[in-house]
């Protein structure tokens, strides 16, 4: 069974469970991260009320060790199946860490590793963030940014972008 700790407020939950040394299995979620970030230093726009961001670590296991990049294609298609069994939307991948909706990225995912001071992996960071409903994007990235809800409501309406 995994840990699992709910915060108001994080800069990142990736870097929490990297500041932390996380490396037994956990969910660390946060109603908010005030520097959120995906691939390249991008940055990654997580206000309070309007998504769900959170970060799982799995412990170091040899078969992620031979191909860790099947943990980014992975989460992808998971993360894209259960968006489907939820609400009945069907949502797009693009290469290789972006859930796209009408066009607008909706969700990013970043895998990160976590060493130890050998350089030796121990544990997998999978963070994601997900834009549920319509928020005030900065203007960089509001022409793709997008959300998956048009109101805060679980029905099986097909709100899209």
């Amino acid at each position: 069974m995994p840990n699992i700790k709910i915060f108001n407020e994080l800069n990142s939950t990736n870097q929490y469970c990297l500041d932390n040394n996380v490396v037994d299995a956990s969910i660390i979620v946060s109603k908010k991260q005030t520097a959120g970030r995906g691939q390249r230093g991008h940055k990654f726009y997580s206000p309070k009320d309007t998504g769900i961001y959170f970060s799982m670590v799995l412990p170091v296991s040899t078969r992620f060790l031979v191909n860790p990049g099947m943990l980014t294609i992975g989460a992808g298609v998971a993360v894209s199946k259960a968006i489907y069994e939820l609400s009945g939307i069907k949502v797009g991948l693009k290469w290789i860490n972006d859930v796209y909706l009408n066009n607008h990225k909706c969700i990013g995912i970043l895998v990160e590793t976590n060493m130890d001071e050998d350089n030796h992996i121990q544990s997998f960071v999978i963070g994601v963030g997900l834009n549920l409903y319509p928020n005030d994007f900065p203007s960089d990235i509001r022409h793709r940014a997008g959300f998956l809800f048009k109101q805060h409501s679980f029905s099986n309406e097909k709100n899209h972008c």
